[in-house]
């Protein structure tokens, strides 16, 4: 608990600081909700570039130290964020606790419902030990930028990955929540609390954090600061062109380092449709000599702006292109993710969970009563709807543009890419559509005539809206998945017992690799780097069928000096040259003497074991 909120409260510090003085840099004092954001994504650019220096680890936390040393100093100056950043803060961190409190154990998340994680922490291992890199099952073109801050985390605080990973989860909700308060200035004081916390954890938002995908919400986080950016800026008629450009250059440049090229496409698509709604508005009202001379006064700045972007990008475009060329060029992941791989989804999501009211704690199924379910999700469209055109009316195309580019790219990944891209797509633009229909409805009504009907049937649209999307993010929270801890202990217990040798693991255990570093360990059940044979047809291994001695041939078991094994009663007899050398509560391990000689094995008539009846006397005295 310990490694994970200390990590987590120190990525939303050293964001915090790192923001303030970015700002500061651009001549801004004053306190800015969009600080945290893009104080994150400086993070993700300066500890992947560090990481990769002679170093590594430690250069990127000599990097980060400086970086914090200098905001501070730069924004000496500055103001610090008021009170309500940290009651939001703690209104997020006590909803990040719900799948903690559930497990009553603090752990891993999505374990057993996403093993993606097990391949991020050998990733971020290899980059806080490059002498671990060859355990690292991604591409060389793969974005790195969190596994960067997780790699530096753990060298500088002296915590385990795995607390950092989960400090990164925690951390982006929160951060979510401080950048939503910037579009809620014209609230009072608790809707704005509400309504930030609705964006930190909307549905979608919630269930990528119960399983642990951590791309999608920070780039969530990062477009939602954009658009804010933007709408802030076309408030003020972009009287301070820098503080515009250079935010908006970090926060472009940390969705590359998040989600490498493709993450451009949320970006792109809101600023296209955006500038070429205002620029259709501005020619109509000013004509064409006043935008030119308008462009030319802001010149310089948005050449400074570029020229950031510029220079971020440079520093890692080997990897951008790597990932461009591995990942099927401008279509994006049509080669790396084929379009038949559902990932662990159990089909296509439904579009109607990204309005945030969804009554199902596992996001991939329906809910059991549909009617139910329908008529929720269309009244959080109308909701949404609502605050779109609320939004229209009061002439802010920011977060319109911003969501319908998200809609774009979501019906082309739907209609050209896998089902599990296209749920990504799902996911990117909850915080805005959250902060789109709350804002909606929570803003006072400015007719006097109509100000008290209206204002009570907001009132109660709100209070229902609100109830039913909390409630969906809760169940989606509970219902997360928490890994113990004891068996990952028990496998670091036994990585003297193996000496360093060439290990096969007859364990089904997503996570054997990383907690058995730097054993150069194999298993049969988890996509291994050589190729292991199947025994015999009588036991042929499946997912979720029992797998021991006898799940691979002779010829297999002498490519290891040593094999682990469950510690159980029904396993398969090990081969005569197998010696049990260590154990522990879970686990066997065994070394092999002189080679395995090649034995038959007799068809096994079901799994082991008896079922209990608990209708029978004897099974409920049980």
């Amino acid at each position: 608990m310990i490694g994970t909120y200390g990590a987590a409260l120190a990525i939303c510090l050293a964001s915090i600081v790192i923001g303030r003085g970015v700002w500061a840099l651009t001549g801004e004092l004053g306190w800015t909700w969009l600080a945290p954001a893009v104080g994150f994504a400086v993070l993700l650019v300066a500890c992947e570039v560090a990481i990769r220096a002679p170093g590594h680890a430690w250069t990127a936390v000599v990097v980060v130290l400086a970086l914090v040393a200098a905001a501070l100093w730069v924004g000496r100056r500055a103001s610090w964020p008021p009170v309500e950043a940290l009651v939001v803060g703690l209104l997020v961190l006590a909803a990040t606790a719900i799948p903690f409190v559930a497990n009553a154990r603090v752990g891993l998340l999505g374990v057993s419902f996403n093993d993606d994680p097990a391949s991020h922490l050998l990733l971020a291992a290899g980059l806080r030990d490059p002498a671990l890199r060859s355990f690292t099952a991604y591409g060389p073109g793969y974005p790195v930028g969190p596994h960067a801050i997780v790699a530096t985390l753990g060298r500088g605080l002296g915590v385990s990955l795995a607390s950092g990973f989960n400090g990164l989860l925690v951390a982006t909700p929160v951060l979510t929540g401080l950048t939503a308060l910037g579009g809620l200035r014209d609230l009072a004081p608790l809707r704005r609390w509400l309504v930030a916390l609705l964006a930190a954890v909307f549905y979608l938002s919630a269930s990528w954090y119960a399983q642990a995908a951590y791309k999608e919400p920070i780039l969530a986080m990062l477009l939602l600061a954009l658009v804010l950016l933007v709408w802030r800026g076309r408030r003020e008629g972009f009287a301070r062109p820098w503080q515009v450009a250079i935010p908006a250059a970090v926060l472009l440049a940390g969705m590359v380092y998040a989600y490498s090229y493709t993450g451009l496409a949320w970006p792109g698509a809101f600023l296209v449709l955006w500038g070429a709604a205002e620029l259709a508005l501005r020619l109509a009202r000013s004509g064409t000599r006043a935008l030119m001379i308008d462009v030319r006064t802001r010149l310089p700045a948005l050449g400074a702006g570029a020229a950031v972007f510029a220079a971020a990008i440079l520093a890692d475009f080997g990897r951008i292109h790597t990932f461009f060329t591995q990942s099927g060029g401008a279509a994006g992941a049509t080669i790396a993710i084929p379009k038949a791989d559902i990932g662990n989804l159990a089909g296509p999501l439904s579009v109607r969970e990204s309005f945030g009211v969804w009554l199902q704690e596992d996001f991939r199924f329906w809910p059991h009563d549909m009617s139910q379910a329908r008529l929720l999700a269309y009244g959080a469209l109308a909701v949404v709807i609502f605050g779109v055109v609320r939004e229209l009316l009061r002439r802010d195309l920011a977060a319109t543009a911003a969501l319908v580019g998200c809609a774009a790219i979501y019906l082309y990944s739907n209609h050209t890419q896998s089902p599990y891209v296209a749920a990504k797509a799902l996911v990117i633009p909850a915080p805005l559509i959250a902060l789109v229909a709350g804002r909606g409805l929570l803003r006072r009504i400015e007719a006097r005539r109509a100000r008290v009907p209206v204002a009570l049937a907001l009132g109660i649209a709100a209070v229902a809206f609100s109830f039913a999307a909390l409630r969906s993010s809760y169940l989606a929270l509970r219902g997360a998945e928490v890994g113990p801890g004891q068996h990952a202990g028990e496998l670091r217990d036994l990585r003297a017992a193996v000496h360093g040798r060439p290990t096969l693991m007859l364990v089904d255990d997503d996570y054997y690799q990383y907690e058995l570093l730097p054993v150069p360990a194999n298993s049969p059940s988890r996509g291994s780097p050589i190729r292991l044979a199947t025994f015999s047809p009588q036991k042929p291994w499946a997912y979720g069928a029992p797998i021991d001695f006898d799940s691979v041939d002779a010829a297999t078991l002498d490519r290891f000096d040593y094999a682990i094994t469950v510690r159980s009663a029904y396993q398969s007899q090990p081969p005569a040259n197998f010696h049990l050398v260590a154990h522990s509560r879970s686990y066997d391990v065994w070394h092999r003497v002189g080679p395995t000689v090649p034995r038959r094995v007799l068809r096994e008539a079901g799994a082991p074991g008896a079922v209990l009846d608990c209708r029978s006397a004897a099974g409920r005295r049980i």
